[in-house]
C-alpha cells in the first residue's frame, strides 16, 4: 500500500480522498522505434478503481499503518497455503460445494469465454494477469484507459446480475464503483497502432503517388513499371488494413483463397505444418472491390508486356487464372500444392514490384521493408500497423471477443474455427464483420480506384 505518488509501487494506492486504486505496470517486450510517427502515445501505467468492500477490508487490518505490505509474509506459497485452509473451512460450514483457490482463480477466465461480455484483454492491462496463454493477443490491443474501466464496469455489473438472479436476491456489495483515475483519458497497449489521420495521410500519400504515375497514352515501359508499383502498393497496405494481416512476404500468395462473392478470404501469415494457424477472414466491399480491380490490373498488365517479356507475362497468367487450375486439384494435391504458396518468397504471388535490372525487367515479391519504404518521404508506419489497428478498433466497437480472434487469428487451443469441433458458422460470422469493416474503412477514407491501365 501507498499513499504517495511519488513513490508509487504495484499495489493498492490510497488518494487524498480516501479512494482506493490497484496499481499496475502495462508493458510490451516490443517497443515502437524513435522514427515511428502516426503512432497513437502509449501510457504505461494502470491504476483500477479497488471496490469499496475490499479496500475497507484491507483499510480496517492494517489500521493507522496505510503504508507498506498488505501482508507481512512474502512467499507467495506460504499465502497460497494459508488460503487453502481458510477456504477449505469455510466450504466445510456450508453444503454448497467446495470453495478452492483454483475455482476462484479460473471463475473469470471460465466466466468471459462462456459470456463474451467482454474481451479478456481489459483483465489483462487492468491486474497485470494472463488472461490470455500467449503475448500475442495483448501485443496488437490498444485502448483508451476510461473505455478500459467501462468494460470492467460492464463485466462486473453482469456478475452481480447472475448472482442475484441465481439466489433471488440482490447482492449486498458492489463489486465494482466506475471511476476514472486520469481524466486526460491516456491510451494503453500497443504501441505500434496508427492514429486514424496517420492513416489518411499514408491513404492520401499512397493516392498521389498512383495519380503522379499515370502512363502517358504511349504507355511506355518505364511508365507501365511506376504505374504498377504504384497501384500494387496501394492495394497492398489496403489488405493489410482490411484483413488484419501480419507483416508478411507475399501476401495473399494466390487469388484462389480469395472468394470475393461471400467476402472472405483464406490467409496463412503465420503458420506450421498443420496449418494451425491458417483462417478464414471477413474482406470488407472496398476491399472486395479493389482486389477484383487488381486482378483486372494484372491481366491488362500481362497484355501490355507480353511481346517484351514473354516469360514473366505466362507467370502473371498463371496468377490471374489460379481458379481454373485448382479446381481440377484432388485434396493431397491441393494440400501439397497450399504447402508450396503460402508466404513463399520465391513462388511469384498477385502482389509483386516491378524492378529493372540493366536492359530486363524482373517481378519481385513484395516484402514487408519495400511496402514501408514507399511511402517514408511522407510517412513511415510500421508493416503490421493495419493489424494493430484493426484489432484495437474491433474492441473499441464492442465486438464479441470470439469474432475478433476469428479475425485475427488469435486462439487458444480448443477453439479454432477451422476445428472439426468447431460450431462457429463462417457464413455468420462474415455477415456480422463486413458492416462494421465497411465502416471502419469509411472512418479514415479507403476507397477503390481504377486503374487507368484495366
Amino acid at each position: 500500500m501507498f499513499t504517495d505518488l511519488s513513490k508509487k509501487q504495484q499495489g493498492l494506492y490510497i488518494d487524498e480522498l480516501g479512494q482506493g486504486w490497484w496499481f499496475f505496470y502495462v508493458s510490451h517486450s516490443a517497443k515502437a522505434k524513435l522514427n515511428n510517427e502516426g503512432l497513437r502515445e502509449v501510457k504505461e501505467e494502470v491504476f483500477t478503481p479497488c471496490p469499496e468492500f475490499l479496500q475497507k477490508l484491507i483499510v480496517e487490518n492494517r489500521q493507522t499503518q496505510l503504508t507498506g505490505p498488505i501482508l507481512k509474509e512474502k512467499d507467495s506459497k506460504i499465502i497460497t497455503s494459508s488460503v487453502v485452509q481458510k477456504l477449505k473451512k469455510l466450504s466445510d460450514r456450508h453444503a454448497s460445494g467446495r470453495v478452492s483457490v483454483r475455482r476462484l482463480v479460473n471463475f473469470v477466465s471460465y466466466y468471459l469465454n462462456s459470456t463474451d461480455v467482454i474481451d479478456p484483454i481489459f483483465i489483462d492491462y487492468s491486474y497485470a494477469v494472463h488472461m490470455y496463454t500467449t503475448r500475442v493477443a495483448r501485443s496488437y490491443a490498444n485502448v483508451r484507459d476510461h473505455f478500459r474501466t467501462e468494460q470492467l464496469s460492464k463485466l462486473w455489473q453482469n456478475v452481480e446480475q447472475d448472482i442475484q438472479r441465481y439466489s433471488g436476491k440482490p447482492l449486498p456489495i458492489s463489486l465494482f464503483e466506475l471511476r476514472h483515475f486520469d481524466q486526460t483519458n491516456p491510451f494503453m497497449g500497443s504501441s505500434f497502432t496508427p492514429t486514424n489521420d496517420a492513416i489518411s495521410t499514408l491513404i492520401n500519400s499512397l493516392t498521389k503517388r498512383v495519380s503522379a504515375s499515370i502512363p502517358s497514352f504511349q504507355h511506355r515501359l518505364l511508365d507501365v513499371i511506376d504505374y504498377h508499383n504504384a497501384f500494387t502498393a496501394y492495394t497492398a497496405w489496403m489488405l493489410l488494413f482490411g484483413t488484419g494481416y501480419r507483416a508478411a512476404w507475399n501476401p495473399l500468395p494466390t487469388f484462389a483463397l480469395f472468394l470475393p462473392s461471400l467476402n472472405l478470404m483464406g490467409i496463412s501469415d503465420k503458420d506450421d505444418s498443420d496449418f494451425s494457424h491458417s483462417r478464414i477472414v471477413a474482406v470488407p466491399n472496398v476491399l472486395v472491390s479493389q482486389l477484383n480491380e487488381y486482378k483486372r490490373h494484372l491481366g491488362c498488365l500481362r497484355s501490355l508486356l507480353r511481346v517484351l517479356l514473354p516469360n514473366m507475362c505466362s507467370t502473371i497468367d498463371n496468377i490471374v487464372d489460379v481458379q481454373q487450375n485448382v479446381l481440377s486439384f484432388n485434396h493431397s494435391q491441393a494440400t501439397q500444392w497450399y504447402k508450396v504458396i503460402r508466404n513463399s518468397r520465391k513462388q511469384q504471388g498477385p502482389f509483386f514490384f516491378l524492378n529493372r535490372q540493366g536492359n530486363s525487367v524482373v517481378a519481385t515479391n513484395l516484402s514487408p521493408s519495400e511496402l514501408v519504404n514507399y511511402c517514408k518521404n511522407t510517412i513511415q508506419l510500421p508493416a503490421n500497423a493495419g493489424r494493430h489497428w484493426l484489432k484495437s478498433h474491433l474492441l473499441e466497437k464492442n465486438i464479441c471477443p470470439e469474432l475478433i480472434n476469428f479475425q485475427m487469428g488469435h486462439w487458444q487451443a480448443g477453439e479454432v474455427p477451422l476445428g472439426h469441433y468447431s460450431a462457429l458458422s463462417h457464413v455468420e460470422a462474415i455477415n456480422e464483420l463486413v458492416p462494421v469493416l465497411d465502416e471502419l474503412f469509411a472512418e479514415v477514407g479507403w476507397k477503390s480506384l481504377k486503374s487507368v491501365i484495366s
